[in-house]
C-alpha cells in the first residue's frame, strides 16, 4: 500500500487557532484539516516531536476544545510564493476528537459554499444571494 493511499482525505479550509507548545502560546491559520491531523501556517514553527495543546478561536470552530497534536512535519516559509510555512499536525488521539472533527468539516464546507475570494480584497466574502426567478 502506497503512503499516499494511506493518508486521510484533506479538506481546504481556513481558520485560526492558537496553540500551546508548554512554553508559549502562538496563533497560526489552519490550511487544511483531516480526521487525522492538520496543517498550519505559522511563522515559529516548534520543532518536530513537539506536543501542543490547539485552541481553536474561530466562530466555525467554537465546538472544538483543547486538541492535542504532534508536530510532525515542517514547511518552511517560501520567499519566492505567497505561501506561508507552517507545520504538519497529527492529532494524538484522533478517535477521541473525530466527531468532532466531522462536524466541523461540514460546518466548514457549508460556509465555504457560500462564499467567494474577492479578487480586489483579496479575502473571503460572503457570496450574493441568487435572484429568483
Amino acid at each position: 500500500m502506497s503512503e499516499d493511499s494511506k493518508r486521510a482525505e484533506r479538506h481546504t479550509t481556513e481558520f485560526k487557532l492558537i496553540y500551546d507548545d508548554g512554553e508559549s502560546f502562538t496563533a497560526g491559520r489552519v490550511r487544511d484539516l483531516s480526521e487525522t491531523g492538520l496543517f498550519l501556517e505559522t511563522a515559529l514553527p516548534p520543532p518536530i516531536g513537539a506536543i501542543l495543546t490547539l485552541f481553536p478561536v474561530d466562530d466555525a470552530t467554537q465546538d472544538l476544545y483543547e486538541i492535542q497534536a504532534e508536530v510532525v512535519r515542517i514547511v518552511p516559509e517560501d520567499p519566492d510564493s505567497s505561501t506561508l510555512g507552517g507545520i504538519g499536525l497529527r492529532f494524538l488521539e484522533p478517535h477521541a476528537v473525530r466527531d468532532q472533527i466531522d462536524l466541523l468539516i461540514e460546518t466548514l464546507e457549508k460556509l465555504q459554499a457560500g462564499s467567494h475570494k474577492d479578487p480586489l480584497l483579496g479575502i473571503k466574502v460572503p457570496s450574493p444571494m441568487p435572484e429568483g426567478p
